[in-house]
């Protein structure tokens, strides 16, 4: 096999911490217990924002956040990404998701892709999501099927990105996923609502501790985003297509759910708004190379701004995203591209990694303001850490908000100890070195305002607007 597929299945939302595949007490993540064994697993992977758009930014790109400057109020200079590699090398390319940061949205991430399967104007009745709170997207398993009759059509190499919506908030598993939920935690998700809910814990309305109850939900959209997944590789190995197929299974981000911030004053960790805490920033990372082969656990720090470098060691005629010498996943695999047969490639470069989010701005600032009123600015800030391999086990961060810092060793994704104080020039200096580079993006003059009716509801309806 000369040039095989390329897939990239994105969890959206869903954190290490609550898969069964790192530990966590329910058996939120089967299929992906299932997959790791022909799979190489990354135990320690980071992503490089804390939400969809900027992370999404730098999977595309294999850049950091700051270094790309993709943003809400940016558009995307195209023809940088992966995809556009792809594309030029002679592969149809197709994304496939309710996430209209990823398909819809004028910042642009979705122009590469020759397909483009978005919000549709009508949820299937089949598809549609469960709970008082109608959603006005369809589940996952209807993305699944548009990807696998998109497969079914095309007649040479292909890539594509699935990314499935399911562990998104608001947590809406359907009943058969449904195994942790009772009505208490049902009640909660329709007293929180829609919209802004993150602004109504930080300005006091409701305290942290109600997030608890959404956890039993939170997991079972998990257990539901897992089996999309399952559907998605499935479907190709009925069509004897999974061992063509490169496969890379992540998130883009996780979520929080009340966790107190390690640094001093700090944002507690509610959705994905504030703050680097590990819940938003350790996710599962899976490869599964053509042909299988793996049941491999690595254990280094990973990032998933090497998604293109991955591609790279695949695919000979996709070049310019790789300066380092490492492997890629499987013996065979390794032996492609030169470097080392035994290096995994997701591994971070130099064993470091940024992750961050820039302050907030614009409609969030304005809701920070309704809710908080003068204590609004305690909330505006860069959210920001930078991760280093320890030698022997875990990683060690240093995240910094508002001018503190502090030191954390992460275990893995069960386990972590604040260490103490640090120097927050240690993130903000490699911020600025970051940013010295070309930037990938441009002001935006498009406004919100112009997106179709149902791309804003949607947003509206998951939290961002």
């Amino acid at each position: 096999m000369s040039r095989p597929n390329v897939l990239l299945v994105v969890l959206d939302s869903v954190r290490a911490a609550n898969t069964s595949l790192h530990d966590h007490r329910r058996t939120t993540t089967p299929f992906l217990e299932d997959l790791a064994d022909e799979a190489t697993v990354y135990g320690q992977a980071r992503a490089p924002s804390t939400w969809s758009l900027p992370s999404h930014a730098s999977v595309w790109t294999g850049r950091s956040a700051p270094d790309h400057g993709i943003e809400i109020t940016t558009e995307a200079v195209q023809g940088h990404s992966v995809w556009d590699a792809l594309s030029g090398a002679g592969y149809d390319t197709g994304v496939f998701s309710s996430n209209v940061y990823v398909t819809d949205h004028p910042v642009g991430l979705g122009e590469p892709f020759d397909t483009v399967c978005g919000v549709p104007g009508d949820v299937p009745e089949a598809h549609a999501l469960p709970g008082e709170l109608d959603d006005e997207a369809p589940d996952g398993f209807w993305y699944a099927e548009q990807f696998h009759e998109w497969v079914d059509d095309r007649d040479g190499p292909w890539a594509a990105c699935v990314n499935v919506m399911d562990g998104h908030r608001p947590y809406l598993p359907h009943e058969r996923f449904d195994e942790w939920g009772d009505e208490e935690a049902w009640q909660v998700q329709r007293e929180i609502g829609r919209g802004q809910f993150v602004w109504q814990f930080y300005g006091g309305r409701y305290p942290t501790w109600y997030l608890a109850a959404l956890e039993r939900l939170y997991d079972g959209a998990i257990r539901q985003a897992d089996a999309v997944a399952r559907r998605v590789l499935a479907g190709l190995s009925e069509r004897d297509a999974l061992d063509d197929t490169l496969v890379v299974v992540t998130s883009d981000h996780g979520d929080g759910l009340g966790e107190p911030s390690p640094v001093p004053g700090g944002p507690d960790s509610i959705a994905h708004t504030l703050g680097t805490h590990e819940h938003l920033t350790h996710v599962p990372l899976l490869v599964r190379p053509p042909g299988g082969g793996g049941g491999r656990v690595v254990d280094d720090l990973a990032t998933l701004a090497r998604f293109p470098a991955a591609v790279q060691r695949h695919v000979p005629a996709v070049a310019g995203f790789d300066d380092t010498d490492g492997g890629v996943e499987g013996a065979e695999e390794g032996q492609r591209g030169g470097g080392s047969a035994g290096e995994p490639v997701f591994t971070a470069p130099d064993g470091e990694s940024l992750t961050y989010r820039r302050p907030i701005d614009g409609p969030k600032l304005e809701t920070a303001r309704e809710f908080c009123g003068d204590d609004h600015e305690r909330y505006v800030g860069d959210s920001a850490a930078l991760y280093r391999d320890l030698p022997g086990s875990g990683v060690e961060k240093v995240a910094i908000w508002r001018g503190e810092a502090v030191r954390v060793h992460a275990h893995d994704a069960q386990g972590r100890i604040r260490t103490g104080a640090a120097d927050p020039a240690v993130v903000t200096d490699r911020i600025a070195a970051e940013r010295d580079g070309e930037s990938l993006a441009v002001p935006r003059e498009q406004d919100e305002a112009e997106l179709p009716e149902e791309v804003l509801r949607h947003l509206e309806n998951i939290g961002y607007k």
